[in-house]
């Protein structure tokens, strides 16, 4: 809840919302990392060359893992459903907060 607000307060200006609509891509996976996005509203799936890792919906931060990772993206994010997501500069995080981020995050290489 605290990234969320961060998110939302940014820079003290009104987020932009952004809608993707179903089977729209987010972020694709080896694309270099400029942001970060705060999921609001509806489900995305998460992809590791091209194997669904992971599904996420609201209240969810994604793309944090490539800043701490070097800025490359790591997954392929689409949207399941209609999605409302807002944009976030990862440098209003701590590295801290992105490693926290990440930890919470299911891996790829976490799954039995």
């Amino acid at each position: 809840r605290t990234l969320s607000r961060i998110v939302m307060a940014e820079q003290g200006r009104r987020p932009s919302i952004r809608t993707f609509q179903p089977g729209e891509v987010l972020m694709t996976q080896g694309e270099p990392a400029r942001s970060m996005d705060l999921l609001l509203d509806g489900m995305v799936e998460v992809q590791v060359d091209g194997e669904v890792v992971a599904e996420c919906g609201p209240g969810s931060v994604l793309g944090e893992r490539a800043f701490v990772e070097g800025g490359t993206r790591t997954s392929t994010v689409t949207a399941r459903t209609l999605v409302k997501a807002v944009q976030a500069d990862p440098s209003s995080f701590t590295a801290d907060e992105l490693a926290e981020l990440r930890t919470l995050h299911l891996r790829e290489y976490d799954r039995d």
